[in-house]
């Protein structure tokens, strides 16, 4: 995940510096709203495109994979918490201590909700 955001930083101000020199007209202006013909089927602008969105499409992909990944190791740490609590209390027979498993589907649905 690292080397391709390093990557895409890296290539991404080029590809739009690239953009800006083959589509300028001189000092008036960087020339955004000039149409050329033909310039989506070929040249260095049409390329770059192509390259940043397929890196942006990794950088999402990978965010994801990470944030699932760590969702899934913070979902066994609570799971792991809710088992040893529920020990403690059977231990000293204290049923007030035990944990409610409840709470955690409530907490679970709001969070969906909130997506």
């Amino acid at each position: 995940g690292l080397y391709t955001i390093i990557v895409t930083q890296a290539f991404g101000p080029m590809c739009l510096l690239g953009y800006c020199v083959t589509h300028t007209d001189g000092i008036e202006g960087i020339g955004f709203d000039k149409w050329i013909d033909g310039f989506q089927s070929k040249g260095f602008s049409y390329i770059g495109t192509g390259v940043l969105s397929l890196l942006f499409m990794v950088l999402f992909i990978a965010n994801g994979i990470y944030v699932l990944n760590r969702d899934m190791q913070e979902t066994a740490k609570i799971v792991e918490l809710y088992k040893m609590f529920n020990v403690v209390a059977k231990e000293r027979s204290r049923p007030d201590l035990r944990p409610h498993q409840r709470w955690l589907w409530i907490g679970a649905i709001i969070n969906v909700w909130c997506f």
